[in-house]
This record gives C-alpha cells, sequence and structure tokens, in this order.
C-alpha cells in the first residue's frame, strides 16, 4: 500500500470489470474526493502493441519510400556484404573498411566522412558502395546512388529553354540526401564545365557536412587530377578514406556466385501464357 497525502488518500486494490477482458485488479485512489481507478492492463498492453505496430509499419513505408527514391540499378539491388565475395588480404581489408563505414554512420556522418573506392574495374567497388547504402537505408536515412554521367546530365539537362528544373534544383537533388553514391567518376569526358558541376556537388555536401562516396575506375592520382587535390583531401576528413581497389576482376566471382539473390521481377501483364487478342 503506498502512502496517503494531503490530497491523496490510501490506495487500494479493487475488482473491476473490462468490458473486453473481464475482471481485472485495479489500484485506487480518492483524490481531492474524487474517486480513481487503473485500467485494465491488457487493453493496456493492447494499446502499447498497436501502436508499435503502427509505427513500425510507418517506418517500413518510409524505409520502402527512400530505397525507391535511392535509385540503385536493379543489378546492384541486391548486393551486400554478406554475398561480397573476400578471397584476398586487400579484399578482406577493403570489405572491412566498408562495414566499419556502414556501423560507425551516424558518428561519421557529424564530420561528413566520405569514402573514395578506386582502381581497377571490375572490383567489387560498386557492390561495396550498395553494401553500405543497404545499412544507411535501413537506418531510415536517404540515399541517392547516381552514375557521374547522369548527376552531370541532369544539370546541363536544365540549361535547356523548356526545362522543368532550375540548375539549383537539378544541383540540390544531389546535395540534399544524407548519403550520395558518386559512381563511376571520371568515365565522362571530363570536359571544365563538367568538372565544374561536379565540384559544386562535393563543395556543396561538404559544406554541408554531408558525407560522399565515390566509385572510380581511375588511381587515386588520376582522380585527384580530375576531382581536385582538395576535393580528394576533404573525403578523408572526419574518419574518411581513399581505398584502392588493385586485384584483378571480381565480376567473375559475382557470376558463379549462385547464392546472390536474384532481383524480384514483376509478372508480365499475362503470365498465363494468353497474350491480348
Amino acid at each position: 500500500m503506498s502512502k496517503p497525502t494531503a490530497d491523496m488518500g490510501e490506495e487500494t486494490v479493487v475488482t473491476e470489470v473490462c468490458s473486453t477482458h473481464g475482471k481485472y485488479a485495479a489500484r485506487q485512489n480518492v483524490v481531492a474526493g474524487r474517486t480513481f481507478s487503473s485500467r485494465c492492463p491488457q487493453c493496456v498492453e493492447d494499446e502499447k502493441r498497436e501502436k508499435k505496430a503502427v509505427h513500425e509499419a510507418r517506418r517500413a513505408a518510409h524505409i520502402k519510400e527512400i530505397i525507391e527514391q535511392a535509385s540503385i540499378p536493379a543489378r546492384f539491388r541486391r548486393r551486400s556484404f554478406d554475398n561480397y565475395r573476400a578471397e584476398t588480404k586487400e579484399q578482406e581489408s577493403a570489405l572491412a573498411i566498408a562495414e566499419a563505414y556502414a556501423d560507425k554512420f551516424e558518428k561519421l556522418l557529424g564530420h561528413g566522412a566520405g569514402l573514395v573506392f578506386c582502381g581497377k574495374p571490375g572490383t567489387g567497388k560498386t557492390h561495396l558502395a550498395v553494401a553500405i547504402a543497404r545499412a544507411v537505408l535501413r537506418s531510415g536515412r536517404p540515399v541517392r546512388f547516381t552514375p557521374v554521367i547522369e548527376a552531370l546530365r541532369t544539370v546541363k539537362e536544365t540549361w535547356g529553354r523548356n526545362s522543368s528544373m532550375t540548375e539549383s534544383e537539378a544541383v540540390n537533388r544531389y546535395v540534399e540526401p544524407t548519403l550520395l553514391i558518386l559512381d563511376d567518376v571520371g568515365v565522362q569526358f571530363g570536359s571544365e564545365t563538367e568538372k565544374l558541376i561536379l565540384y559544386e556537388i562535393l563543395d556543396a555536401r561538404y559544406r554541408n557536412v554531408r558525407p560522399t562516396i565515390m566509385t572510380s575506375n581511375l588511381t587515386e592520382e588520376e582522380l585527384a587530377d580530375y576531382v581536385g587535390t582538395r576535393n580528394l583531401d576533404r573525403m578523408r576528413e572526419g574518419g574518411g578514406a581513399v581505398v584502392a581497389f588493385t586485384w584483378t576482376s571480381y565480376r567473375g566471382n559475382v557470376h558463379r556466385d549462385e547464392g546472390l539473390p536474384p532481383v524480384e521481377v514483376q509478372p508480365a501483364p499475362f503470365s498465363d501464357g494468353e497474350g491480348e487478342q
């Protein structure tokens, strides 16, 4: 029994009847001449479960929405840390760096720490970048994946008279997400105009403390020449890193990996084999 106060009488236990769950033991107090009884504990638990279910459903819908907005290509959508094939010490090191980045992302986020995966083509750079993206998306943070050539095209298309977007709006598409993955940096022509667009995106993200991951088939020296030594150095700040992928092509391992989950394919409009007449 609890001790009575000036305004509250002694607590008693009485039997109450819930219209849903029947009899239950209720704690009863008298406050300022009014009697208050505790609610049915099962009703309280049911409400908690219902609120949790609503919260989880909203979270699931939010994550589904940001996954769709992330624009990860179908070919890479199922890439994860679990199905990355690390067969050399160098690959194991790259995997460990990527996993650590994903695990500590919330902490690194405060410093805008970036990652650069550069080196030979087909060595799993995009695979690990997407694996990080999947982990960040599951935390509810928005991510945008884009080939650099596509980002540059999007910005340049705003220069047309009939463009539905301004140049600033196009650039902001790549500045706003919590994490931006710029894939295949350096495959484009590399004109001064394109370098300026890329610099504007990277500089805006740096100033807004938003992490960026870049993948490139260029060497670190070639990449510094392309994006600028200053931008590359900024990627290392706050716990970021530049990782060189120097081993032979990884794609053969992916092709042989039958355990890699297939991409979900939507059924054809006439899946029963009968076409429209």
